[in-house]
This record gives C-alpha cells, structure tokens and sequence, in this order.
C-alpha cells in the first residue's frame, strides 16, 4: 500500500516534464507572442549565467514556471542575427571558386559561375578581379583545351555593359580591342554601351575615344551608333565634331535613322545654318524616298 502512495507521488511529481515534449506548435506560438510582452526588472534582459543556471533546474520546476523558462530561450533564439550578402564578397568567393577549378582541379568552372561574377560586380576592385578571371580562364582554353577562339561577342557586350554600370569606363574601353589578354571579342554594341554613357554624361571627348577605338580595331560603324553620336554632338553643342562624324558615316555607307536626321536638322537650324539644313533634308529625302509602283519604274 505504502508503494503505490509512493509510486502516484512520484507520477505526480514527474508529470510537469512530459508537458514540454508534447507542446504543438500553437502552444510555442502563445508562448512567443506572450514572451514579447515580458518585463524583466529593471528593463535589463537576464544574463547568460542567469540563463545557464535556469536550465539547470529545469528539472526541479512546475508546470507554470516551465512555462516561464521556456520563454526566455524561445525569444532570445528568435533574436540571431541575419548576415547579409556584400557585393564585394560575393565576388571574391566567385573569383576563389573559379580559380580553384582551373588551377586545382584542372578544369573548366561552369559559365554560371562566370555570369554570377559578372552580375555581382559592384567597383573598380571587383572589375580587376573579373578581367583576373577572364585572363586565367583564357590561359586554360589555349594550354588545356586548345581552343584559339576569343569568348563569344555576347560575354563581351555583358562585361562592357558591366564596365558602365559600375563606372570602371577605362576598363570597358579595354573590352573594345581586338587583340587583348582577356579573350574578349569586341563589338559595336560592346562600343554603344560606352558610347550611352558619354550620353548620359554629355561626355564628348569619351565619344572621340571610343570612335577611334572603332576605327584602330576595324569595327564597322551602325546606325545605331550615329543615332548616339549625333546626340552627343547636339548636346554638347559641338557642332564641328557632328560635321565630322556625319562625313564619316556617310562615306561608311551607313543609312542613317530618321531619328538621327531629326537631331542633326535642328542641330543646323538653332545655329542658323541653312545650307547644312538644306543639305541634311537633302540626304533624308533621298534616303528615305518612298515611290509609288507607277514612278518606280520612271
């Protein structure tokens, strides 16, 4: 008899221990909104040591004061600092990552890798870690794989754009020749970007720098970048140097847009230059005239 008392006071005395286990999710929920309004004396949260000793007794408390203890440690979990990504780092494991491949493993990093790299970059810095990149990559196609061919246009129009968007202009100028260290093969979307963003920065001695890079590297000329020169020119009011430009893209055969024309002509007209009006609504007409099917054939 005297057993079983014995027995049922232990039961109840270990019967608050099995309430933690069995707690769901809703429970834990109560308890974190609960814990959010708990004032701890003196507004000071309880000290580790304070924590550490609370845990020890654990197994000495009731129901309600488990319910206490549990508090505290829900919320100070809740609290763990989130780091977050810099820039600036991310290009530099992406730079570790992609050397080690080549020069550890001895191959080839996946491509995503390298337009991870690229998107990422942020400053000057990271854009000589990238061109680092692209020249030990280059090394590897010619020892390892024997491949003589540059990266395709496409890799170098991204790097240009890049080169823009983070300011590096004398780094994306590097993209435009053809024969470089870092594989690249230039083009003149390549050149459009620089050229955009002498645009935008009514820049034209950048404009000078980046057409003769066209001209020293044979890349031909488009419509696309007369439309930009022709701007830049009209914003910078240099005149002499849109005389210039439209001489050249006129001798490269290059048929002008109508909206490079527009550009040009009012260029002519707020200086009063009626003879390179009449001249420049000349050229239009004849590039842009539109026959009927009976004065084709006249």
């Amino acid at each position: 008899m005297q057993f079983l008392q014995n027995s049922r006071r232990i039961a109840r005395f270990l019967k608050p221990i099995m309430i933690i286990p069995e707690a769901n999710p809703r429970s834990v929920s109560s308890v974190l909104q609960i814990s959010g309004s708990i004032q701890w004396p003196n507004h000071a949260s309880p000290s580790p040591s304070v924590l550490k000793g609370m845990d020890r007794c654990t197994h000495l408390h009731t129901p309600s004061s488990s319910f206490n203890l549990l508090m505290p440690r829900l919320s100070f979990s809740s609290e763990a600092p989130k780091l977050e990504g810099d820039p600036t780092v991310t290009v530099k494991e992406l730079h570790d990552k992609i050397l080690d491949s080549v020069n550890v493993k001895r191959s080839m990093p996946p491509n995503a890798w390298l337009w991870s790299l690229i998107e990422s970059c942020q400053n000057q810095d990271d854009i000589s870690l990238l061109f680092e990149v692209l020249q030990k990559l280059r090394r590897f196609r010619l020892s390892n794989l024997r491949i003589h061919d540059n990266f395709n246009s496409s890799l170098c129009q991204q790097i240009s754009k890049t080169c823009v968007r983070v300011g590096a202009i004398d780094s994306g100028k590097k993209a435009l020749w053809k024969h470089n260290v870092l594989g690249l093969t230039p083009s003149v979307a390549s050149a459009d970007h620089l050229l955009s963003y002498a645009l935008e920065h009514k820049n034209s001695q950048l404009m000078e720098e980046v057409m003769t890079l066209l001209k020293t590297n044979d890349l031909p000329l488009q419509p696309g970048t007369a439309d930009l020169v022709f701007r830049i020119c009209h914003d910078t009011d240099k005149w002499d140097l849109l005389g210039k430009y439209s001489k050249k893209f006129s001798k490269a055969g290059v048929k002008l847009r109508k909206t490079t024309f527009d550009v040009w002509m009012d260029f002519a007209a707020n200086r009063g230059d009626t003879e390179s009006l009449w001249k420049a609504d000349k050229l239009r007409s004849e590039t842009y005239n539109q026959h009927t099917l009976s004065t084709a054939f006249e």
